[in-house]
């Protein structure tokens, strides 16, 4: 993993890989771009350039799961590219099963919409996850509002309604929006609003999502249960798995990532 100074503006993508397919690249690729045009003038990474590479380090990994970290260096006009596989956090099936703690941090990220590593932010979060056996910390903001995961976004789900924090918020997920298109086409109505922490105690149901768990379900949110039962969060888990194997076939039948 390359050094980075202080003053290094770092801007990076996690990808997972599933049988040498990266799961949903061309979105991740559209999010880097918009990364970049909030907070590097004049450069944008190349798409061609960028599959050329994925698919060399592909080839060299003997693994049917695994992640992909992107990371592009900014120090002053000079910008370096790197990438490399890191293992992914998958949960057992039985943690699917049960369900998770996420905790909370009071904490706002300064330009949430571009995926930027923000170190001491992830250093701090980390700490409480290991101090308290939290799977994850919820950001909570100024007007007490929760708006995301410290590396996830979260949703909250009444009756049929799917409530989650508005784009300018947060750092959009492409889990999220995969979810949140597939929940809208089966039934579920999408609220675009960030919950206080008294709102978040009478939902029906938590769930959060990201690169690595997909969808997963929090049984505990903020030292407080929640549920023990998680029949909806387990149907969009099983649509997103759905999906997620159609795209699989779909993309090893383009053969873009054939060497």
């Amino acid at each position: 993993m390359p050094l980075k100074s202080s003053d290094s503006l770092v801007l990076y993508e996690v990808l997972r890989v599933i049988n040498g397919i990266p799961i949903f690249f061309d979105d991740h690729y559209v999010r880097l771009v918009d990364s970049f045009r909030q907070t590097v003038v004049g450069f944008i990474p190349d798409y061609d350039n960028l599959i050329i590479r994925l698919s060399k380090c592909i080839a060299n990994i003997r693994e049917n799961d695994f992640n992909i970290w992107i990371e592009y260096v900014v120090n002053g006009r000079t910008i370096d590219e790197f990438l490399w596989p890191i293992a992914g956090n998958y949960p057992s099936i039985e943690t699917y099963k049960s369900g998770v703690k996420v905790g909370v941090l009071a904490a706002e990220r300064q330009n949430p919409n571009a995926k930027v590593l923000n170190a001491s932010l992830k250093s701090e979060a980390l700490s409480l996850m290991k101090e308290n056996d939290w799977f994850e910390v919820a950001l909570l903001n100024h007007a007490n509002e929760v708006t995301e995961g410290h590396r996830s976004n979260l949703c909250f789900i009444d009756g049929n309604i799917i409530y989650t924090a508005p784009k300018y918020m947060v750092l959009e997920g492409i889990t999220l929006l995969k979810t949140l298109e597939i929940a809208q086409q089966n039934g579920f109505v999408i609220a675009r609003k960030a919950l206080t922490l008294c709102e978040i105690e009478i939902m029906e149901e938590i769930f959060l999502t990201g690169t690595s768990p997909k969808i997963m379900p929090i049984r505990w949110f903020n030292q407080k249960k929640i549920s023990e039962k998680f029949v909806k969060t387990h149907k969009l888990m099983q649509l997103f798995d759905s999906y997620l194997h159609y795209y699989i076939e779909r993309e090893t039948k383009l053969g873009k990532w054939k060497q």
